[in-house]
């Protein structure tokens, strides 16, 4: 087992085989199987679970999306350019959603919806971005298209991203389905690596991201 770990170590990782080299005596041999009984359930059961929200994901409409809230393939914004807080244009709050866009591309695709307030699942609608746009959703797509293509590439946006505009509730919302990319994302010029984890997105450190790519798309 040790020269197993020494030449092969993701082999470990690929069959759930414990790590703890006191599982690998002969006399805990049961307590060896119990162990990696356990690890074989929570992968099975993690992969289920991801099966079940992209089922769900694809056969719910967006107002179902809404109800569910936010989760590890959803995320909500108020806005895209307007700052609710200062009552202006900031387009600094472009670069968040195209970060939350990155984060999806680099775990396993989601839907980013702008319009929605993410502490109460309020629709609040896009109507005050598109004030601030001379050809309203035209210029809406095209500044989004645009974020999306300084920061991660001018390929990205129509290789694994979908923008879609809907009514809802009177109001008109952003709907931007992600893809898993079939390679890493970096986002910007420091090339930054972001990642969703639970509700949120997470910026990993240099060490963090070569670890989660190594995991992620080997």
């Amino acid at each position: 087992m040790p020269e197993i770990m020494e030449d092969h170590p993701k082999a470990f990782e690929q069959q759930f085989v414990p790590k703890n080299t006191e599982l690998w005596k002969t006399k805990n041999y049961e307590k060896f199987l119990q162990k990696r009984r356990e690890m074989l359930s929570e992968a099975i059961n993690s992969f289920i679970e991801n099966l079940d929200a992209e089922a769900e994901q694809e056969s719910y409409d967006v107002r179902d999306l809404i109800q569910r809230g936010e989760n590890f393939k959803i995320e909500f914004k108020e806005t895209f350019l307007w700052d609710v807080y200062q009552k202006e244009p900031n387009k600094a709050l472009k670069e968040k959603a195209a970060k939350e866009i990155c984060a999806f591309a680099n775990s396993e695709g989601g839907t980013l919806i702008i319009g929605v307030k993410d502490e109460n699942k309020e629709i609040v609608g896009i109507e005050r971005d598109l004030k601030q746009m001379k050809k309203g959703r035209d210029d809406f797509e095209l500044q989004l298209n645009q974020v999306i293509s300084d920061k991660m590439g001018d390929t990205f946006g129509s290789i694994y991203t979908e923008v879609e505009f809907e009514e809802v509730e009177g109001k008109t919302i952003c709907v931007v389905s992600v893809e898993s990319s079939s390679d890493p994302v970096y986002f910007g010029d420091k090339e930054e690596f972001y990642v969703r984890q639970g509700s949120s997105s997470k910026p990993l450190s240099i060490g963090e991201a070569t670890e989660y790519i190594q995991k992620h798309w080997s």
